[in-house]
């Protein structure tokens, strides 16, 4: 039963190819193996489960042991007339043909474990989650669940649906308290100050701030993703960074300041001024943005959607490097995604994602490309 032997152990070798589990050894004889187009076609087949369905229906109609008598019959008077080449690799391929109508015999004792590793995993999008700090250190997580919060000073922080708001008694208090909000990765949150500022906040963002805005100003530290919709007052108000200050009255505007990338502040509408080594005024429709290594700035006109989209639930991509693209989802998905050719960080997309999605429906639109291929394993991503 040589030829049954030779089948199952190329089968084995397959299998091992899909685990990438293959030995040094193994490697060599599987890339000598296809160089023949008919297993070539056999292995293709194999890793996109196309002979598994068919197994399934042609297993309880084809004996494999029986074929293979049958098929050894048949072969043994004529052997030796057969050019030497041939003769070693016919009743192997003979073998795989027959495989192939009786649906992989061999395989389907492991079907299931085999569906498992062809079908890629799913990395589900972020949701609502995040937590604050109070003035007195403690923590309050924020995830799910409605709770309400009395700060000092009269303040009532409230958490529900994704929400967090904060009202304060009318009686006046000297009393300034502060607490900071923090969204991991894999997280997103929506916050309403005390006045009727709105901001929405990404993964991967703290905001710092005063729970009421008492004094001259309205003054918060940002460091991370948010998109405000500030409500007109007298006082201005101004984000800090760490690559200088964001001052307006009452407008809407996205910043992005994480750490060791470029600043970013995109003004959808209203006037902000931001202030850094130098002073830039922006209208709406433009953006200042701020190199993270020699803090130069620069303003351009853009489409404020892909800088903001996400705010919406769309993310925007217009000429964006693969490389920036995947920061923004290493963040919101909570992964760890590495190239291993670093030049496909520079290739650049355009189009539009649903931010909810999972993962892999951008993935597959770059493996459409015919330019990217992905392999996922828990919650790392490799492209290649």
């Amino acid at each position: 039963m040589d030829a049954e032997k030779n089948f199952k152990t190329i089968i084995e070798l397959f299998k091992k190819s899909f685990l990438e589990s293959l030995h040094e050894d193994e490697a060599r004889t599987l890339e000598k193996l296809l160089e023949n187009p008919f297993f070539a076609r056999i292995h293709e087949k194999m890793k996109k489960g196309e002979l598994i369905e068919e197994g399934e229906y042609n297993q309880s109609r084809f004996s494999c042991q029986k074929a293979f008598r049958d098929f050894e019959r048949r072969t043994q008077h004529q052997q030796d007339k057969r050019p030497i080449l041939l003769r070693r690799l016919s009743p192997i391929a003979a073998v795989l043909i027959i495989g192939i109508t009786i649906s992989l015999f061999f395989l389907l004792s492991n079907k299931q474990e085999e569906r498992i590793a062809q079908i890629p995993q799913t990395i589900s999008p972020g949701s609502n989650k995040a937590q604050i700090q109070l003035e007195n250190g403690d923590i309050v997580i924020l995830a799910g669940n409605t709770l309400q919060v009395e700060e000092e000073g009269g303040i009532n922080i409230k958490y529900e649906n994704g929400t967090v708001s904060y009202t304060s008694q009318k009686t006046e208090t000297n009393k300034l308290t502060t607490n900071e909000l923090t969204v991991p990765a894999g997280g997103e949150c929506f916050l309403v100050f005390d006045d009727g500022t709105k901001v929405w906040l990404n993964s991967v963002t703290k905001l710092k701030y005063p729970t009421k805005f008492t004094g001259e100003e309205r003054k918060i530290y940002l460091e991370g993703e948010a998109y405000f919709d500030v409500t007109p007052d007298s006082k201005p108000f101004i984000v800090q960074t760490s690559r200088g200050e964001v001052k307006v009255l009452g407008t809407t505007f996205g910043i992005k300041a994480y750490t060791n990338e470029a600043m970013a502040t995109t003004l959808v509408s209203g006037r902000v001024v931001y202030q850094g080594a130098d002073t830039v005024q922006l209208v709406p429709g433009e953006q200042v943005v701020v190199a993270p290594t020699n803090g130069e700035i620069e303003k351009h006109v853009v489409d404020v959607e892909e800088y903001v989209g996400w705010k919406n639930g769309v993310y925007l991509f217009n000429k964006r490097s693969l490389g920036d693209i995947m920061k923004d989802f290493e963040r919101w998905y909570n992964v760890k995604i590495t190239f291993r050719n670093e030049k496909l960080r520079d290739l650049l997309f355009s189009g539009d994602v649903d931010r909810y999605d999972n993962i892999n429906t951008f993935l597959e639109l770059l493996e459409n490309t015919e330019e990217v291929r992905y392999k996922i394993k828990d919650k790392q991503i490799e492209l290649y």
